[in-house]
């Protein structure tokens, strides 16, 4: 069994009755839930800085998350996630477990910056009705009922990579032409000689380079299973990146990057070399483009390691689970919703009997008209 192990963490007690305040998205600052009193975040004017890739994967910085924060592992499922100690461990943020039990500390490059929730659980149920709404198959007692209790706030890790790159290049580069074809057809028993233009592509070797610079190229640093359905609702506005400070956090969870840094840079050359060949293709003068090849130098890399807002909710229906995310800052949806098999099957019995009943009636318009045809 685990060891529970207690670490000194930062307390948020409110100024008029002492209760612990959270961080409340809607007015930017902490919110006593018992006297609604509110309480401004320092603005820390402090630059938010990137730092050389390079020195990071030399001298990995072992250090912690400045004893603020605790982390619990669930039993479970294994998610780590950091949490502030006025947080209630009881269930994991991922797959909803009682089975949560802390350990040591938190070990890594800790973050500098955030991007603070401006969208309120509030507004998720808000978003999660509208959007429901709009699901003409989803059941009829799912968007009555639903009242959006599991609805969690977490920050989830990022890797932000800046990077020059030099791209040298070589591609095949087609024009289109056009020849004219002859071709022989039966019109009534008769052959016909007739014409047709006929489209071509003449090849030609190309070759240069190309010049460009990446700024924040961002890669999620869980790789947890809603890893995929957080992606659906990026992207983060990256203006809106203050300093870290743990009040942010208080009320919310901070999941552990668990992608390296080293790793996250790969995933960055990903994206940047998809990038690249879409850009080099479409500056290519030409109608088609093939056998495009790529030798990319990058150089300066720098990154952050910083918090991106997300909400992550799950419910149940005919004991089948379904989530869905929202975009902590933008109120970005995405979700998965049940199908009525019943609205389903209805639907289809009524485009049938309308599809049924406009060819009947189709048909006797065509008897009655030839009716009258003739007799008259």
């Amino acid at each position: 069994m685990t060891e529970n192990i207690k670490k000194e963490t930062n307390q948020f007690p409110c100024s008029s009755c002492g209760a612990a305040t959270v961080f409340d998205p809607e007015s930017g600052a902490m919110k006593c839930d018992y006297c609604s009193t509110i309480t401004e975040i320092e603005n820390l004017d402090d630059e938010i800085l990137e730092y050389s890739f390079a020195d990071a994967v030399e001298n990995e910085p072992k250090e912690t998350w400045q004893g603020e924060t605790k982390m619990v592992q669930c039993e479970n499922c294994g998610g780590q996630t950091v949490l502030e100690d006025s947080a209630v461990a009881d269930k994991c943020q991922f797959c909803g477990s009682p089975h949560v039990v802390s350990i040591s500390e938190f070990r890594g490059i800790k973050p500098e910056s955030l991007i603070p929730f401006k969208i309120s659980k509030k507004k998720v149920r808000e978003l999660f009705k509208k959007w429901i709404s709009k699901k003409p198959f989803a059941p009829r007692a799912l968007k009555k009922e639903y009242k959006g209790d599991l609805i969690n706030g977490i920050y989830i890790p990022y890797w932000t990579y800046d990077t020059d790159t030099f791209s040298a290049y070589t591609a095949e580069a087609g024009t289109y032409y056009y020849v004219t074809e002859h071709y022989t057809v039966m019109v009534n028993g008769k052959a016909q000689r007739q014409t047709r233009q006929v489209r071509k592509i003449r090849w030609r070797h190309v070759s240069g380079t190309y010049p460009r610079f990446f700024d924040d190229i961002l890669v999620n640093a869980s790789n947890r299973e809603n890893a995929e359905m957080i992606s659906r609702v990026e992207p983060f506005r990256i203006e809106g990146l203050v300093n870290y400070q743990p009040g942010f956090l208080s009320g919310f969870a901070a999941e552990r990057y668990a992608v390296p840094l080293k790793l996250g840079w790969g995933i960055a050359k990903e994206k940047a070399t998809d990038i690249l060949r879409q850009e080099i293709t479409r500056n290519i003068n030409a109608d088609e483009v093939r056998n495009l090849r790529l030798k990319t130098n990058y150089s300066g890399v720098r990154y952050r390691h910083t918090l991106f807002p997300v909400w992550i909710s799950s419910y149940r229906y005919r004991n089948k689970t379904f989530r869905y995310t929202v975009n902590g800052q933008t109120g970005r949806f995405y979700g998965k919703a049940p199908v009525s098999a019943l609205k389903v099957f209805f639907t289809i019995l009524i485009t049938l009997l309308v599809i049924a009943a406009a060819v009947y009636l189709l048909g006797e318009s065509g008897l009655l008209e030839g009716s009258s045809n003739y007799y008259g």
